[in-house]
């Protein structure tokens, strides 16, 4: 699966809800902890939209076949949990790289 994101229009929206004290520090190299946590909780948010638990993937009859053989449902489980953590933190740090560009910077 293909997933699009546009990671300056993130940091530019993210940009505006900086208050004057956080974009100060961001101009000198430092990302607020509180607006990147709240960053991180959307897109692991989204990251669970993205890629869902096995039990929202398959239909009854699939399913039920995957509990007969509960590691591999376990593995399925690990592998979209791990899916969701690699997308999340690659997508948080494209954008807070791609910040580092919507901001004027002093260094």
């Amino acid at each position: 699966m293909k997933i699009t994101v546009d990671y300056d229009g993130l940091a530019k929206g993210l940009y505006d809800l900086f208050d004057d004290n956080e974009r100060a520090a961001l101009a000198f190299g430092l990302l607020p902890a509180v607006k990147m946590e709240v960053l991180k909780k959307q897109l692991e948010a989204k990251a669970k939209a993205l890629f869902p638990e096995p039990e929202e993937l398959f239909d009854p009859g699939e399913l039920a076949q995957l509990a007969e053989c509960p590691p591999l449902l376990e593995k399925s489980r690990e592998v979209q949990a791990e899916e969701r953590k690699k997308w999340t933190r690659e997508t948080e740090h494209k954008v807070a790289v791609a910040l580092y560009g919507v901001a004027p910077m002093v260094v």
